[in-house]
C-alpha cells in the first residue's frame, strides 16, 4: 500500500446554490487580493529589498580615480629639550589620475607615558587635492605630551588619509603610514 492510498477521498455533497455561493466567494477573494496588490506603491520592492551598495572600484577599472597617500613631515618640529609642544606636519599626495574631494586625515599617537595601551586621536580636514599634487596641510598636529617614551624619547604615531573612507580610490590599501617623532634627550 502506498502512503497516499490509506486516505479516502472525501466528497462533499452540495446543492447547486451552495456551489454557486462557493464560486462567488472564491471570485470575491481573488478580486480583493488583486485590488490589494495593485493598491501598493510601485516602489514597494525598493522598500522591501535593502539598497544595493555601490560597485567596488574594481568593477569600473577604466574610470579615473584619486589615490590619497599620507606623508608625515619628519622630523617632528621643533625638537625642544625640556618641554614645549612638538608638531607633526603632514602632506597628502594624490597619486591618482582624478581630483580628490576634501577628506579627513587622522593621527593616532601611542601614549607611552600613561599606563595601559592608550592612544590620543586627532582629525584635520583637507580641502580638495588635484590629481598628481602633494598638498601640505597648513595646521600641523600637536604631538601629545604623554606620547614620548621616557627610555627612547620617541613618540609612535599612525597617520591616515581619508580616514572616514569617503573617497573611492584606485588603491585603498595605502592610506595609512606609521612613524615616530624623536625628542632630544633632556
Amino acid at each position: 500500500m502506498k502512503n497516499h492510498e490509506h486516505f479516502a477521498p472525501v466528497t462533499i455533497k452540495a446543492s447547486k446554490t451552495q456551489k454557486t455561493t462557493i464560486r462567488l466567494i472564491r471570485g470575491l477573494l481573488l478580486a480583493v487580493a488583486i485590488l490589494s496588490f495593485s493598491a501598493l506603491p510601485t516602489d514597494v520592492a525598493a522598500q522591501i529589498r535593502p539598497p544595493t551598495p555601490p560597485p567596488p572600484a574594481e568593477a569600473d577599472p577604466g574610470r579615473p580615480r584619486p589615490d590619497l597617500v599620507p606623508v608625515p613631515l619628519l622630523p617632528c618640529s621643533p625638537p625642544i629639550t625640556g618641554g614645549g609642544t612638538m608638531y607633526l606636519g603632514f602632506r597628502v599626495r594624490n597619486s591618482g589620475n582624478a581630483d580628490a574631494p576634501g577628506t579627513r586625515v587622522t593621527v593616532v599617537f601611542q601614549l607611552a607615558g600613561l599606563a595601559g595601551n592608550q592612544t590620543s586621536t586627532s582629525h584635520k580636514q583637507m580641502t580638495s587635492i588635484p590629481a598628481g599634487v602633494n598638498k601640505l596641510h597648513p595646521v600641523p598636529f600637536a604631538v601629545h605630551p604623554s606620547c614620548f617614551d621616557s627610555a627612547t624619547n620617541t613618540c609612535q604615531f599612525s597617520l591616515t588619509a581619508d580616514s572616514a573612507g569617503e573617497v573611492r580610490e584606485s588603491n585603498e590599501n595605502n592610506n595609512a603610514v606609521s612613524g615616530s617623532c624623536q625628542r632630544a634627550a633632556p
